[in-house]
């Protein structure tokens, strides 16, 4: 049996991410418990989170 449980961590500090994960939500793609800001996650989905991947890198 596959676990289809699924959690997007979001910038709480970002209106549009706010905004777009809501939406999400409303729409069905996504469980209201999966949604959960990233100065509020646990340590427990913080160790899964791959810190290479979700770092934004700006070249200017």
């Amino acid at each position: 049996m596959k676990n289809h449980a699924k959690v997007m961590v979001y910038d709480d500090n970002c209106p549009l991410c706010n905004a777009y994960t809501s939406a999400f939500v409303k729409m069905g793609l996504l469980e209201a418990n999966g949604r959960k800001a990233f100065s509020q996650v646990s340590d427990s989905i913080m160790c899964k989170l791959d810190t290479h991947k979700v770092k934004m890198k700006y070249h200017y």
